[in-house]
């Protein structure tokens, strides 16, 4: 996908505490058409995968002000509480964690709305049950975040899934 660079993403901490993103990114071949490239597209895909590693500092800044306790704290019992899955666990559980549901509802309801408008994305996403949104992103693997298409296609019928539906509800 020529307008997709940014192909993942991970929030972190730094020794002081201070959040860090890392964005992993792809080159092009030599012999790649940068006409191929719509800039617009571009930064918009790189800035929600931004903006969702943003979610995961207010995540750390917020628990960490309500338990008066560090960011590297909240970070170490994230991981403790297994919301940041450990290196080679399923791929549900890190999807099913409570904290990216929170950040891919703000995401995906950011992608909609960009796509659709906010009273269209409001209407579908308020109407559309898990088989209406499997479809959805079935039509729109191309445009939508692979992610998407996974919690819809790949775990349209899991329970973290309906958490999410409701959330990108509310964030719309």
């Amino acid at each position: 996908n020529p307008n997709r660079c940014v192909v993942a993403a991970q929030a972190d901490l730094d020794e002081a505490g201070n959040g860090l993103i890392y964005l992993m990114a792809v080159t092009a071949e030599e012999d790649f058409d940068a006409t191929a490239i719509d800039p617009t597209v571009v930064a918009r895909k790189a800035a929600n995968t931004i903006r969702h590693e943003l979610m995961h500092d207010r995540q750390y800044a917020n628990t960490a002000a309500d338990m008066g306790i560090t960011k590297r704290e909240v970070k170490k019992k994230f991981e403790d509480w297994g919301l940041i899955p450990p290196a080679g666990a399923p791929r549900e559980d890190y999807l099913s964690s409570h904290i990216e549901i929170d950040a891919y509802g703000h995401e995906f309801a950011e992608e909609l709305a960009q796509k659709f408008g906010l009273d269209e994305a409001q209407r579908l996403v308020a109407s559309a049950d898990v088989k209406e949104m499997r479809r959805l992103a079935e039509q729109m693997k191309d445009e939508m975040s692979e992610n998407f298409v996974e919690y819809y296609g790949e775990f349209g019928d899991a329970s973290f899934t309906k958490k999410l539906q409701k959330k990108i509800r509310k964030y719309l």
